[in-house]
């Protein structure tokens, strides 16, 4: 057992204190051992209620300590009868010195003490030996030096007090990273059909962070120390250390000596891989580009900050990212095109992507790409999709003059307007379809031709009787034989050529979509004709039977 002292203080209402009922002369009776002790555990509960009132996170910890008390307080009270010398006497008292109880908490972070006092005359408890008491108890760390001052200063009998209190481990803090940069992944440029079909507006997708060399990518804070406690009895408490953060150091990025800051090594992009922040490089123009600057031509990706002006001229193997408007010039890219701003300006404006081309505003310009192309307006310009669809579903998705082709479908929200300007669109339109066609059509003329000559000669051999003779036969031989040669390439030159216009025309997914469509607006596909010369909706343009329909 342990415990800890306070002062007492007689209860309210009380005429006659435990003190006093110690003092009365019947209370030297052997029966009046177990009243005595339910007297002094009274006052110690009494007290206890004034001391703690009703602390929900002592309460079990004291509930405890008083059963601790019971036990001991009838051995201390029976202290005091000294056994009867003769047969019938009575016993004779005899003094008990005051002792002191402790008790300490079940997690051994609370020392509490009773002092009880002494009886018949027993010595009285002094601050130095109640100290040592404690000290012999175990109770050495936590120490309430003041509140034991407290309980000798007054009355310091039959009250608990807290004496001792350990300090509990503060954990220490795992490192933190702050981070300036978004964990973005790579993501593909481009869109695929339900974000195109959905009308989504590229604009806020922000997949570039640029970054320029020495740039700062993340702040490292280091961890904090864990802080040890220590229980009533001197025992040490551990803390949890705190941890280091781990670095997400990825390619082309560097830690300082200091370990606190993570900076791009280069210029270029910042994105995730894996877990770890990489620069990746890419080639970028952070500047308006005009005339002067001449022709540009990059390997790889480009990102242009600036606008593209009249007279420019860039390309790039992979994809260009243009954060400006284009206002004039030529831009060519293996890869897709993106152009937060507008293409608008002035004429002249050529743009090519080898894949898809996104944009808000496409106007006055000429503007071909071999995948998708989405906009939310195309007016008066030429815009080509030569292997895939015309999307102008982003906020007002309106299509008005010039010429508008796609190998499979468009899509618009409104297509012409109430000035009646005119609209020409050919959906199944396949360029390089065309061209190999051409080219085939061309070829399988030129071996025709050839043919035809191989015929016409070795039919004027025979005709002359030439076949027979000795030194004809050769010749002859080999003219059989580039014939043959030519009749077979021949074969094989229709049966592409058959097999190119199957595919011209197998088209029957290629349909004109439009919410709202006004004339005038011819449509083309697969070789027939649609003119709309009145308003009408919810257009569904499409062959069927061979026939053009628009509903």
């Amino acid at each position: 057992m342990s415990g800890l002292p306070y002062t007492i203080v007689p209860e309210r209402g009380k005429p006659v204190s435990i003190l006093g009922f110690l003092g009365k002369k019947n209370e030297d009776k052997a029966g009046s051992v177990g009243n005595l002790s339910q007297q002094m555990m009274a006052e110690i509960r009494s007290n206890m209620q004034q001391d703690f009132g009703e602390n929900p996170e002592k309460k079990s910890d004291l509930n405890c300590f008083c059963t601790e008390l019971e036990e001991a307080m009838n051995e201390y009270v029976k202290r005091r009868q000294a056994p009867a010398s003769e047969e019938g006497q009575t016993p004779q008292l005899q003094a008990v010195d005051a002792i002191s109880i402790f008790h300490v908490s079940e997690n051994h972070m609370e020392a509490y003490a009773c002092i009880l006092s002494p009886l018949n005359d027993g010595a009285e408890m002094t601050q130095e030996q109640f100290l040592e008491d404690m000290r012999y108890g175990g109770i050495t760390f936590g120490i309430d030096y003041e509140a034991v001052s407290q309980l000798f200063s007054g009355q310091k009998y039959l009250r608990i007090v807290q004496v001792a209190q350990g300090t509990w481990p503060k954990d220490g803090k795992d490192g933190e990273l702050e981070e300036l940069y978004e964990r973005r992944c790579e993501q593909p440029l481009e869109l695929n059909e339900d974000e195109l079909r959905g009308g989504l507006d590229f604009k806020n997708q922000n997949l570039l962070q640029p970054i320029h060399k020495g740039e700062i990518i993340c702040r490292i804070k280091e961890p904090v120390m864990a802080c040890d406690g220590k229980d009533v009895s001197g025992r040490s408490l551990p803390g949890k250390a705190g941890a280091a953060v781990r670095i997400p150091q990825g390619e082309n990025t560097k830690v300082t000596e200091d370990g606190l800051l993570l900076l791009a090594d280069i210029s270029g992009t910042v994105r995730l891989v894996g877990e770890d922040f990489t620069v990746q490089r890419i080639n970028m123009i952070e500047t308006d580009i005009d005339a002067s600057t001449g022709k540009l031509d990059f390997e790889g990706n480009l990102l242009i900050q600036g606008t593209i002006k009249e007279g420019a001229s860039i390309g790039a193997s992979g994809n260009i990212i243009i954060e400006g408007s284009i206002q004039g010039g030529t831009i060519t890219a293996g890869g897709t095109i993106r152009v937060q701003g507008e293409i608008k300006g002035g004429s002249g404006i050529q743009i090519r992507a080898g894949r898809q081309l996104q944009c808000t505003i496409i106007e006055d310009a000429f503007a071909a790409a071999k995948e998708d192309i989405c906009a939310e307006v195309i007016a008066n310009s030429t815009v080509i999709s030569e292997g895939g669809r015309i999307y102008a579903l982003m906020g007002r998705g309106l299509i008005f003059g010039g010429e508008i082709k796609a190998y499979k479908s468009i899509y618009a929200k409104k297509i012409g307007n109430v000035s009646g300007c005119e609209n020409s669109f050919m959906v199944g339109y396949a360029p390089e379809l065309e061209r190999q066609i051409a080219a085939v059509r061309t070829e399988l003329e030129n071996t025709q031709t050839i043919c035809e000559k191989l015929r016409k000669n070795i039919s004027d051999m025979q005709a002359a009787g030439m076949h027979r003779q000795r030194d004809k036969r050769e010749l002859y031989g080999k003219l059989t034989e580039q014939r043959a040669l030519y009749e077979d390439l021949k074969r094989e030159k229709a049966k592409t050529l058959k097999e190119l216009e199957r595919q011209l025309y197998s088209t029957k997914s290629s349909m004109l979509f439009c919410e709202e469509i006004h004339p005038l607006t011819r449509v083309h596909i697969r070789g027939q004709e649609l003119t709309i010369q009145s308003k009408e909706s919810d257009c569904r343009i499409h062959i069927s039977d061979d026939q053009i329909l628009l509903k």
